[in-house]
């Protein structure tokens, strides 16, 4: 029994060791795994303002073009005009829907009318169709506001 004593000991310490380099392993893969998250998400936010970067010059080029179509009667302008709008919107355009209340992120008032009967300032038209891609605003909607007379 006495000499089976000190492998039992022997044991005991490399056991002992082991868990501490397990722990130390485990600890590694943790850290290692929370670096390779954080650098994906780095990488995405990069590859999204690069692609952004590209595609903003290409999409104010064709939200002009849109413009100019907008007040042609004709039908195959009018046709040209939703086929644009259906192409860049399936990209992840998407036109600034007009509230009643003025919102500068999103607004660019261009015009202001003065109303005597108005209890705030409100958007009462559009001049121009803004846009957003991706969350970002690429144009703001150029809006007539209304405001208290003063």
């Amino acid at each position: 029994m006495e000499n089976v004593m000190p492998e039992i000991n022997e044991l005991k310490t490399e056991l002992s060791q082991m868990r501490e380099e397990i722990a130390y392993l485990r600890d590694l893969f943790i850290r290692r795994l929370n670096e390779d998250k954080q650098k994906s998400a780095v990488i995405q936010k990069l590859n999204d303002g690069a692609t952004y970067a590209f595609i903003e010059p290409f999409l104010h080029d064709i939200i002009l073009l849109l413009d100019r179509l907008e007040g042609v009667d004709d039908d195959f302008a009018a046709s040209v005009k939703e086929e644009l709008y259906d192409i860049i919107n399936r990209r992840g355009v998407e036109i600034i829907e007009i509230g009643k209340e003025f919102n500068p992120s999103l607004y660019k008032a261009v015009k202001a009318v003065e109303d005597p009967n108005a209890q705030t300032m409100y958007v009462s038209g559009v001049i121009r169709n803004g846009y957003t891609f991706s969350g970002k605003v690429i144009r703001p909607a150029e809006v007539v506001v209304t405001k208290p007379s003063a």
